[in-house]
């Protein structure tokens, strides 16, 4: 199934941001609990995770049940995915 352009290269920067906060999750919930306003959160995660305006939104808008250890591994298999499909290799086993 043919992707929009830019897609896959989105969707790898969203889930690679929302890996790292899962990773990160007690910097990331401290940084939130003290950001002052919504666009201060944004840039803020942007520089801690090292993410784009796209990738700092969805972990803004992520929901705590990503943080239960089946969902993080879902995460990490799309992003595995994803990245084989981007650079065109196949899954490794």
């Amino acid at each position: 199934m043919p992707y929009p352009p830019g897609y896959l290269e989105e969707r790898t920067q969203v889930l690679e941001a929302i890996s790292k906060a899962i990773e990160m999750r007690a910097a990331v919930v401290a940084l939130l609990s003290d950001a002052d306003s919504e666009d201060a959160a944004l840039t803020s995660l942007q520089r801690l995770l090292g993410t784009t305006e796209l990738g700092a939104r969805a972990v803004l808008e992520l929901q705590f049940r990503r943080l239960v250890p089946a969902e993080r591994r879902k995460i990490e298999d799309q992003l595995k995915s994803l990245r084989a499909e981007v650079s065109g290799s196949p899954l490794k086993p």
